[in-house]
Formats: C-alpha cells, sequence, structure tokens
C-alpha cells in the first residue's frame, strides 16, 4: 500500500522553519498511526487541520478546565524532566536522549528527534514535543498542538516553570496558571 504525500497548505510555507518542522513530525506521526491502524484493518480518518480544536482566539483563563486535562496528560513527562534536571543540574540535550529515555514513564517513548529536540508519545494522539536551546542549558519546554496554530507549552527556565498557551497567529503568549 502507498500513501500519498499530502500537500502542504500554504500557511504551513509561510511558517518559522521550527515550526514547520514540528508540524511535518505531526504529520509524519499521523501518517505512522494511520499506516499501523490499516495494517490492524481498522480504517482511519486523520483530521489535521485542528488536531484539538481549540482556536487561536481562545479565551484563556487560569484553571482553564480544558487545558488543565491536557496538561495532566505532561505530568509523567514532566516527572521524567525533573529528574534527570534532579540528577544532571540541566535540560536534557538531544545526545542526552538514552539518559532521558530511561527515567520516561512506562509506555512513554521517544517517537522521533529533531534539531534541539525530540517527539514524547505517551498514550496520547497528538504527542509532546520537547525543545532545549541549544545557548542555555537551564531552559527546555514541553509543547503539545491544540489545533491548527495553537499551543499548550510547559516551559522551564532554571528553577521557574509555567504554563503557557501559544496562540501561534503572532499575537502574544498568554501565561496561565493550571493546575494539573
Amino acid at each position: 500500500m502507498t500513501m500519498r504525500q499530502p500537500k502542504m497548505p500554504n500557511a504551513l510555507a509561510e511558517r518559522a522553519p521550527s515550526e514547520r518542522n514540528q508540524m511535518k513530525i505531526l504529520i509524519d506521526a499521523c501518517r505512522v498511526l494511520s499506516a499501523s491502524l490499516n495494517l490492524m484493518g481498522t480504517t482511519t480518518l486523520v483530521l489535521a487541520q485542528s488536531p484539538g480544536g481549540v482556536p487561536p482566539s481562545y479565551v484563556v483563563l487560569d484553571r482553564d478546565p480544558q487545558l488543565t486535562a491536557i496538561a495532566r496528560t505532561a505530568l509523567p513527562l514532566i516527572g521524567a524532566l525533573d529528574r534527570f534536571r534532579a540528577a544532571y543540574g540541566r535540560c536534557p540535550r538531544l545526545e542526552d536522549r538514552a539518559e532521558f529515555a530511561a527515567l520516561l514513564p512506562p509506555g512513554a517513548t521517544i517517537v522521533a528527534t529533531f534539531t534541539g529536540g525530540f517527539v514524547l508519545a505517551h498514550g496520547e494522539i497528538t504527542p509532546w514535543i520537547y525543545q532545549a536551546p541549544a545557548q542555555n542549558p537551564a531552559q527546555c519546554s514541553l509543547s503539545r498542538k491544540l489545533g491548527w496554530d495553537p499551543d499548550l507549552v510547559y516551559s522551564v527556565d532554571g528553577v521557574n516553570s509555567r504554563w503557557v498557551f501559544a496562540p501561534g497567529d503572532g499575537s502574544e503568549d498568554r501565561p496561565v496558571r493550571l493546575d494539573p
């Protein structure tokens, strides 16, 4: 069975290279999932335009129940990140993926890597994207697509961490208090 390469929307071509890479990784992950399900005799329909259905204009409130539920799915990954940081005094880098993978909870895996990070799967259809800027070992983030543009981001900077709603439409990121 051959799979056709989907046409990339013009909006994707206009994005920054790092955003394009994230979207391509997500599209590839959907293709792999779809192919796997097809091999098992299951028909799949992947709607890539709105993976989570949250628009950039979403009104973000502290302790938002929808965002809190999504953030809760990252807790096992955040726990592994905290254990790595406690052991090594910094955020993991791409070259640390084996050490970091050993700290992940059962069922969680690094499914792909890219410059500056990797894609983490833990039983969710939409993966978490881990990124760490090379210039600052104390900074890293986990993000998950909520729709075509927006992301929910857990960012770490030294001893500080916070949740941010990133609309992805050019407007400013919005910090949000979540209690997952």
